[in-house]
């Protein structure tokens, strides 16, 4: 790691760390809910460690992309929140894929050992290097379909990667708390903490209605399969 880039990892670690103190900070004023709080284990600081350098990755390249981009422009706002609706429509699908029984074992599980998360990041970022791969894959993924319809400008990428990091923050702390930020955003930690209780809905982060959508898209799949199943037998 160059002199660059390791200032760079290490302004970036600084930066979430004093989001997720204000986020602990604010969240003395709100309702306070149960948690399950434990000591983090080895396990715990070795993946949250392995899932630092692949943050770290991620906003190199991300910030590679932005190279040439406008500061910001009248479309803005549409990029921020296009960024918002198809990030959390791409994770929605690799959620509710990763809770298919053999890969929830093998790889969500290990986020899910908290049902009552309330330790802000080191809750949300304490997952399986590979789950945190494909997450921020396909929030690049994301970043791509806005560049090649609308171009990007640096303003609602760093927006939409600061909301949605203090967003993730507030979904694992032990509070009741929503702030609608509009268009269908919802940062809420009462509807994650309702996924992580139950793991069975809520797989979405931030936007309920595309949980709703992509919950009707495969009901209506799955009852063409059944009667073509049903006509030809």
């Amino acid at each position: 790691m160059t002199a660059t880039a390791a200032a760079f990892y290490a302004s970036h670690r600084a930066g979430l760390f004093i989001l997720h103190l204000c986020m602990l900070r604010a969240s003395a004023n709100w309702c306070a809910l149960s948690d399950d709080a434990r000591p983090l284990s080895v396990a715990d600081v070795v993946t949250l460690s392995a899932n630092s350098l692949l943050e770290h990755s991620f906003l190199l390249l991300l910030v590679e992309k932005l190279s040439g981009a406008v500061l910001v422009d009248a479309l803005t706002p549409v990029r921020f929140y296009l960024l918002f609706w198809i990030d959390d429509l791409f994770y929605c699908c690799l959620h509710r894929l990763l809770h298919a029984p053999v890969l929830f074992r093998l790889v969500h599980a290990h986020h899910h050992r908290s049902r009552k998360p309330a330790r802000g990041y080191l809750d949300a970022g304490n997952e399986h290097p590979l789950e945190q791969l494909a997450a921020l894959s396909l929030h690049l993924a994301a970043v791509d379909v806005v560049a090649r319809s609308l171009s990007l400008d640096a303003a609602s990428v760093v927006l939409h990667v600061g909301a949605k990091a203090a967003g993730s923050i507030l979904n694992h702390l032990a509070v009741d708390a929503t702030f609608s930020l509009g268009c269908g955003v919802v940062l809420s930690s009462t509807y994650h903490r309702e996924h992580h209780m139950t793991g069975r809905k809520n797989y979405a982060q931030f936007i309920p209605a595309v949980d709703r959508a992509v919950t009707i898209l495969l009901s209506c799949s799955f009852s063409r399969c059944s009667s073509r199943t049903t006509a030809s037998s």
